[in-house]
């Protein structure tokens, strides 16, 4: 990094009232943005199309850092009649508490979660649960995609049933 008295007379001006200077900067940014909206989104599509890898790179950076927010947002965002009351960051934050309630293990298969693991709901939306975080349990996407849109109960007993029938099978050992 360069030293402060090594700098040019407009950085050292800029690192001596950045704070202010954002402000000011935020302000004329939104008053050009309220001037011309559809210029400014235009000009959003046309960069962003022009530098499709660097907006990946910048998202997928995003979601690592944010990944329990991205998966409330995920969940907030999806049109069903499942509903959630919580704000997006209760809802990252009761997230969050869930996956160390589950100490980062799947919910079903005691599988060590990674950033593949899923948010289900344990009374399916479809049956009329709800987005609240205490509908809410963290699986890993192989156990969400068996379990569809099954109650667990309903899952055990699938589960056994074919675990029975499974003994009678000729292909097992």
């Amino acid at each position: 990094m360069i030293a402060p008295e090594d700098r040019s007379k407009r950085l050292r001006y800029y690192y001596k009232y950045r704070d202010k200077m954002k402000e000011k900067c935020r302000i004329q940014a939104k008053k050009r943005y309220d001037a011309d909206p559809q210029k400014k989104l235009k000009q959003s599509r046309k960069w962003n199309m022009a530098n499709r890898n660097k907006v990946k790179t910048i998202k997928s950076n995003w979601i690592k850092r944010r990944f329990f927010y991205y998966k409330a947002m995920m969940i907030k965002s999806k049109a069903r009649g499942g509903l959630s009351f919580q704000k997006p960051m209760a809802l990252a934050s009761a997230l969050m508490f869930q996956w160390k309630k589950q100490r980062g293990l799947c919910a079903l298969t005691k599988e060590k979660l990674n950033r593949t693991a899923q948010v289900d709901h344990i009374i399916p939306a479809s049956r009329g649960g709800t987005d609240h975080s205490d509908n809410l349990q963290w699986l890993c996407p192989r156990a969400n995609q068996i379990k569809l849109d099954m109650t667990l109960r309903e899952l055990k007993a699938y589960c056994l049933l074919i675990a029975s029938n499974l003994s009678t099978h000729p292909d097992t050992p």
